[in-house]
């Protein structure tokens, strides 16, 4: 069954099926985690109601979902009139949700807190909806100032490690990282299923040290009816023995080491964390691991050449026999040609740093095994004296 394709314009004044004007291998939905959700394709004149209505702000409806167009690029060649077509999902449309209104001083917010300050508690919701998943422990938020309900989004991701967002139109939800993931009992080999598999670590950016401060003490009031005013010291800083003055913290500042990160890739010191939100050395200890990015950055994609969908956060169990891998992933990339179907879907799983341990494991068993062959093969031709097979150690040369 071929799916239905629709063009609607803006205000729904007027829609048309757009199938017919459409090169189908070029019709892509692109989805990424946290990131993307968009469509593009080109369209040939046809002379349609349908074309004439491929203009900016207009909605697209395909899978089951609304996209605003953003670009439109018309291109003239010789007797062919065609347009490009970008179009990102209707969700991203909450961006033009705000509050004009701030709020100074420090404040405990839940995602749900978050998003009734924007939406005055579900007065101003712009026709969005939304939805919690999972548990989420309030996070200090220092002076929120204007900003709308998209601003709210990148907020939840950055402040509450692993959590997600996902559209179903005007609908969204909020997921912890333990909710998003879904096993379905799905398994995908390699060679079977899938021709192609990268893996990307990154670890330009890794660092796992870092020196914390805390925030300093508030100053003392000192007592104004004293006729002496040439005291200007500073009762939240201290002299140090130079006469230098220092700050004074609520607690010592400390550096903050990751063992197992230094453990696996050496020691990689960074840039300072400043916290002025925890009370303790304690808190400030886990709020710095949590910042340091002491993981490579790890990307696995694929192609899959099954009929079946996958869906967001779903857990698959990935095999790849020639790297003697099995490891558990989550699809958080899902790019597919929705009308041409002899074109595979490319998916992304998961940046689990798992991923990469289970590869590093089933490389360094391969090292060993050819470490181990290689002295037998040393062991077996010692009589014959035979050079090239010497395995060397590195050491110092006496």
């Amino acid at each position: 069954m071929t799916e239905k394709i629709i063009v609607k314009e803006r205000t729904g004044k007027y829609e048309e099926l757009l199938n017919n004007c459409i090169e189908p291998e070029t019709f892509i939905i692109d989805w990424e985690k946290n990131s993307n959700y968009e469509l593009s394709f080109t369209a040939f004149d046809d002379h349609s109601l349908a074309f004439s209505l491929l203009t900016n702000e207009n909605h697209i409806i395909a899978d089951g979902q609304e996209f605003v167009i953003k670009t439109s690029e018309p291109t003239l060649s010789g007797s062919t009139y065609t347009i490009d077509v970008k179009a990102t999902h209707i969700g991203y449309e909450c961006t033009y949700v705000r509050t004009n209104e701030s709020m100074d001083g420090s404040f405990g917010f839940t995602p749900k807190g978050l998003f009734d300050y924007v939406t005055k508690n579900g007065q101003k919701t712009g026709g969005f909806t939304y939805e919690i998943h999972g548990d989420f422990q309030p996070v200090q938020f220092d002076n929120m100032g204007k900003c709308s309900l998209k601003d709210v989004l990148s907020k939840i991701t950055d402040s509450w490690k692993g959590s997600v967002y996902t559209f179903d139109n005007r609908h969204i939800d909020i997921w912890s990282e333990s909710e998003f993931k879904k096993d379905n009992g799905r398994v995908i080999h390699y060679y079977h299923d899938t021709s192609d598999v990268k893996l990307s670590a990154d670890t330009t950016e890794l660092q796992n040290i870092a020196m914390v401060y805390p925030s300093q003490k508030e100053a003392t009031k000192t007592d104004d009816s004293s006729d002496d005013k040439t005291d200007d010291s500073d009762s939240s800083k201290s002299k140090s023995t130079d006469g230098n003055t220092k700050p004074d913290y609520i607690f010592p500042p400390f550096e903050v080491r990751d063992e197992d990160s230094i453990a696996r890739f050496g020691e990689k010191a960074g840039e300072d964390i400043n916290d002025d939100k925890s009370q303790n050395a304690d808190d400030a200890k886990k709020s710095a691991l949590s910042q340091m990015k002491s993981e490579p950055a790890i990307t696995l994609t694929s192609t899959y050449y099954g009929d079946d969908d996958f869906f967001k956060g779903e857990s698959v169990l990935l095999k790849v026999q020639p790297l003697n891998l099995d490891t558990n992933v989550t699809v958080v990339g899902i790019k597919k040609a929705l009308l041409n179907f002899e074109q595979v879907k490319q998916i992304t799983f998961n940046n689990t740093v798992q991923t990469y341990f289970d590869l590093e494991n089933s490389t360094k068993n391969t090292i060993t095994n050819l470490i181990d062959s290689k002295i037998s093969n040393i062991t077996n031709n010692s009589n014959g004296n035979n050079q090239s097979n010497k395995l060397w150690e590195v050491g110092e040369v006496k």
